[in-house]
């Protein structure tokens, strides 16, 4: 063999050797890559709420408070202080309620403690996790909102429990309602029977439920409803749907409605300058049924309201919070 073949010999195993590392380099790359890259797109989605990822309260408000980035919304934790309650927390924020209940799922009361942590954010709406990124169509799938409306974030929040480290994507969906699977279940049941009674109108509470120096007779009683305060014809409408009892004149209560709904509720509306119903009518949640007035024991317009399960009195702020 002369020299020129030993030459070529030697250079075409020289490249062999070399597009074979090359190829084992490119293989040992790729499963590297996998090994330690992000989660992908793919697999089934799963929503959690915050009780299947958090071991208490206070391990909640700390990562949500720390560790939840999400563009244009920020998360809060504060301290309740003496004559604090969430209504005016909220309002404070310029959010509602609802948001409130939606980043504190381990509430068990809408009473405020004095020193008690909460969550609060600059936007109103709902918090959630799930198991992975998503896309702008998944999202839209999931949640059903408006895409602007939709936030979620490629940044995951890591738990470790037993040993094991998880990783959560939080989603934010601008003005969703919470869900009361994400709520205790004594604040689930609270909420549910809010939702199923709206404020018969808009205004501001002038008396409410329980013991008071009577406004006419100036003695001591017991007050059986709340009294909203309203310029005089403010509409009225029914603070559940249902069949109206009775209408017509109603002694103290002056011009009145009383409507019965489902699983033994029954309310009452008083003082009414005129009624648009009448007995045996099938009403709506928020039907008119008559104005504000000034008939019966009052001493100015405003509109008592009473609310009965099985005959027996509920405090309405009970359910128009």
């Amino acid at each position: 063999m002369n020299l020129l073949s030993i030459i070529k010999n030697k250079k075409s195993k020289f490249i062999m050797i070399s597009s074979a590392v090359l190829i084992i380099a490119s293989c040992t790359t790729a499963v590297l890559y996998s090994f330690f890259s992000e989660p992908s797109y793919s697999g089934p989605i799963e929503v959690f709420n915050s009780h299947e990822i958090f071991k208490s309260e206070e391990e909640y408000n700390s990562y949500i408070s720390e560790k939840v980035a999400l563009k244009g919304i920020y998360f809060e934790k504060i301290k309740i202080e003496s004559g604090d309650n969430f209504w005016k927390i909220a309002k404070d924020k310029g959010i509602n309620i609802d948001t409130l209940l939606a980043l504190n799922p381990f509430w068990k009361s809408i009473n405020a403690s004095t020193g008690q942590e909460i969550i609060t954010s600059n936007q109103k709406g709902n918090l959630c996790f799930v198991n992975r990124k998503i896309t702008d169509k998944e999202a839209l799938e999931i949640f059903e909102s408006e895409p602007e409306k939709i936030l979620f974030s490629d940044n995951p929040i890591i738990v470790t429990a037993k040993n094991k480290e998880t990783k959560y994507f939080p989603v934010f969906v601008i003005d969703a309602k919470p869900s009361t699977d994400n709520m205790t279940e004594s604040m689930a049941s609270q909420y549910t029977l809010r939702e199923k009674f709206t404020s018969p109108l808009g205004g501001r509470f002038s008396s409410y439920f329980g013991g008071r120096v009577h406004p006419i007779f100036n003695r001591y009683g017991f007050h059986n409803g709340i009294d909203i305060a309203a310029p005089y014809g403010t509409p009225v409408g029914a603070s559940c749907g249902g069949t109206v009892q009775s209408t017509g004149w109603m002694g103290g209560y002056g011009k009145a409605v009383i409507i019965v709904h489902e699983d033994g509720y029954k309310t009452l509306y008083g003082h009414l300058s005129s009624i648009a119903v009448r007995p045996g009518q099938t009403v709506k949640p928020n039907q008119f049924v008559g104005r504000v007035g000034s008939t019966g024991y009052s001493t100015g317009p405003h509109l008592h309201f009473t609310l009965w399960q099985n005959n027996k009195l509920i405090n309405p702020l009970k359910v128009l919070w």
